[in-house]
């Protein structure tokens, strides 16, 4: 068993050049195939057996934008030098992996460039784009991962964000394995496995409308949170003990409503 683990980057020239002006992305998901064996999942677990990381560098703008257009989870910035740090923080190089990438090749050369270990637990490097270009129903495609998933029937949405594009990427290996069995003849577990994979490949993506309005949420409650606490500050010691007075009492209420429903 193995970890997939897909990588992108944006800004490739950006992140080699070092300077302080840099900006760019990497984009890593990660698939565990041991989450492969059917008796263990279930139609809720699914959704989650892809892990999606976004990191950011460069200027407010730039990160904003790119913490808009990231599908499955939060963006994270970070600064240049920290590039490295997180790659390794997030990939785990003590199991065994198969790097995935479309056309990884020029993602190998930031990776070597970071001198990040692409060896040690490194089992083979996939390349969807190649991989497509053997597989009867993508061959004809212009090797555009837009093509490719869309050939594939794989939904996406939002392409040249990393984190995003690391995730289609894996989608569509995920897909086209399927692809080279489907006129395989075989036994009752395989096929199950590949059905699996299947509904991982083509689980539905965020909606961009939900994810907006979480996300203006999530402000929102920040500001209430941060307005509460500079508020706190200018209260006198006789309101912020009747504020604990009353907290106090809600969770004795909630212990006694506790309790008799026991």
């Amino acid at each position: 068993m193995s970890y997939s683990v897909s990588i992108d980057f944006e800004g490739l020239s950006s992140i080699m050049d070092a300077t302080t002006t840099s900006q760019g992305q990497v984009g890593i998901a990660i698939f565990d195939t041991r989450d492969l064996t059917p008796s263990l999942s279930s139609s809720s677990s699914v959704g989650s057996m892809i892990t999606t990381h976004n990191f950011v560098t460069g200027s407010s703008h730039y990160c904003a934008s790119a913490t808009k257009r990231f599908l499955f989870g939060e963006t994270i910035t970070i600064s240049q030098q920290e590039m490295f740090q997180k790659l390794e923080s997030v990939i785990p190089l003590t199991r065994n992996i198969i790097l995935v990438g479309h056309d990884i090749w020029n993602d190998l050369k930031v990776l070597r460039y970071l001198k990040f270990d692409t060896r040690t637990s490194i089992l083979g490097i996939l390349d969807t784009q190649q991989i497509a270009r053997e597989v009867p129903s993508t061959a004809a495609s212009s090797g555009r991962l837009r093509n490719i998933l869309t050939e594939l029937r794989c939904p996406f949405d939002e392409l040249h964000s990393a984190g995003n594009d690391a995730n289609f990427t894996l989608r569509a290996l995920l897909l086209l394995a399927v692809q080279c069995y489907a006129s395989e003849t075989l036994c009752q577990e395989d096929q199950r496995t590949l059905e699996l994979i299947r509904e991982v490949a083509q689980y539905p993506i965020p909606n961009r409308r939900d994810l907006k309005e979480a996300r203006a949420l999530k402000k929102k409650m920040k500001r209430l949170e941060k307005s509460r606490k500079h508020q706190a500050k200018s209260w006198d010691t006789e309101t912020k003990e009747s504020i604990r007075a009353e907290r106090a009492a809600r969770r004795i209420t909630r212990e006694d409503g506790d309790l008799q429903l026991l």
